[in-house]
């Protein structure tokens, strides 16, 4: 199982807002494939998927507002 954090994108940021979730739980994916549209003061950014395998948990939910760092989902990586 593989955890999806916001990453640092340098820009003073510390807490962004969940805005739109492309992918759902149980859908596959490919690795780049965009999994959720991320929100902050400065700029909007998406988050893609490191590795091939299955959404298995998404953690937050649209309009949530969380921290650089945290946990948003888990893939279950493809074998």
């Amino acid at each position: 199982m593989r955890d999806i954090t916001i990453p640092d994108q340098g820009l003073d940021v510390e807490d962004v807002t969940i805005s739109y979730w492309r992918v759902k739980p149980g859908e596959f994916v490919q690795a780049g494939t965009e999994l959720v549209e991320v929100l902050t003061e400065i700029t909007t950014f998406t988050i893609c998927a490191p590795c091939s395998g299955v959404l298995a948990e998404v953690t937050v939910f649209e309009g949530d507002l969380i921290g650089v760092g945290e946990v948003v989902a888990r893939i279950h990586e493809e074998e």
